[in-house]
């Protein structure tokens, strides 16, 4: 969920709607926060080395790799129990 707020220079917040006019003075702080994208893309064509950068860098486990991004991971895990 988005939101924003004017952070008065005075120490007040109003929070503003998402269509709306209105005036900020010298000192006010406009606050947007936006809400996170869930990605796009088939996960079945992502590239098995993104995928064991995504592990290694704790964006997601080993077992969910292996549950969302299944046609790649399935080869990634061939090759690791080979090696």
């Amino acid at each position: 969920m988005s939101r924003a707020a004017i952070h008065r220079a005075d120490g007040r917040i109003e929070e503003i709607a998402s269509k709306t006019s209105t005036s900020v003075s010298r000192g006010d702080r406009l606050v947007v926060e936006t809400a996170g994208g869930g990605g796009f893309g088939d996960p079945a064509a992502r590239a098995p080395e993104r995928i064991e950068a995504d592990v290694a860098n704790g964006k997601v486990s080993r077992a969910a790799a292996a549950t969302l991004y299944r046609p790649s991971t399935d080869e990634t895990m061939r090759q690791e129990t080979t090696s």
